[in-house]
Order: structure tokens, then sequence, then C-alpha cells
């Protein structure tokens, strides 16, 4: 009977310390779970302001013109490339260095109640009427290409009597599809 007492004891000692492990295991991964509840929406947050960054890529590339005044961002030009028949297309940016920017500025902006001198969609226009005529081949000869720019602007910018005329054109990005 002694015998029978003491491994009674043993068996509720086992089951106590087996409860008491159980019960400990059961809080560790409850824990853990509501670890990783909090954590991982504070790591996304987190890998998203790393992939975001809050400056945008436009306001860091107007910074960066606002420096040199002389600068003036056409922006991005699409047009189909002659003798294609539509299949193929052209994806430009432009960049001009104007002389007298000051003055001249403001005729590359557009046109409005504030600017009476704005030609920003005449330049435009002419830039993808030059542009869109060009064949492939005649589009991978860049530097004549720049050189048509820049007389057709500087013949719209003395038709105008502005101040200050093109110096260089800039192909910033040129993709062809």
């Amino acid at each position: 009977m002694a015998d029978n007492n003491n491994e009674l004891n043993e068996a509720q000692e086992i089951t106590k310390g087996g409860n008491n492990d159980y019960f400990k295991f059961v809080i560790t991964v409850i824990i853990l779970a509501v670890s990783l509840l909090i954590a991982t929406p504070l790591l996304a947050l987190l890998a998203f302001q790393y992939m975001n960054p809050k400056t945008e890529q436009g306001v860091e590339d107007s910074s960066k013109f606002e420096k040199d005044i002389g600068k003036i961002d056409l922006g991005e030009t699409r047009f189909n490339i002659a003798g294609t028949h539509g299949e193929r297309y052209c994806q430009v940016y432009i960049v001009l260095h104007i002389s007298q920017a000051n003055d001249t500025k403001l005729y590359f902006e557009p046109l409005s109640t504030d600017n009476k001198v704005g030609m920003k969609s005449i330049f435009q226009a002419e830039l993808l009427e030059i542009l869109s005529t060009k064949t492939l081949s005649q589009l991978e000869k860049k530097p004549p290409l720049a050189d048509q720019i820049k007389k057709r602007i500087n013949t719209l910018l003395t038709e105008k009597k502005a101040p200050g005329i093109v110096d260089k054109v800039l192909f910033t990005k040129f993709i062809i599809q």
C-alpha cells in the first residue's frame, strides 16, 4: 500500500510538472504569435518606407533644374517612328540649355492669363513634327537631330523676339521600341 501511495504521489508530481511545462509552452506560443502579429505590420511599414522615399523623383529632378536656371526640361515625348507603320515608337526626354534664362524661361511655360508669351504647346508641337517624320536610321543620328531641334526652337524664339536662344539640346533618355 505504501508503494501504491508513493507511486500515486510520484504520478501526481509528474502530472503537475507536466501541466506546468505544458502551460509554459502554451504561454510561449501565444506570446510568440502576438509578437509576430505586432512585428509584421511594423516590418511592412519599414520596408514600404525604404522602397518609397518621402521625396518623389519629380521633385528631386525639378530641384536640380532650379539650381541650373539655364536648363529647361521639355519632358517626355512619345511618337511613332516614320516608316514602321505604327509598329515601333520612340520615347524621348529632352532638356534644353538656354542663354539669358531669367528672361527666356517664360517662353517655355504654358500660355496663360499671367504669361502672355508662353509657347510650351507650340514647342511641343514643333518637336513632335520634327521627331515623327524621322525614320529609324535618322533617329539613331542624335547630333543632327539635336541641331535641327535647336534651329527650329531658336527660329520660333527669334520670331517672338525672345531675349535668349537655345545653346544645347540634350537627350536625357532616348528609348526606341
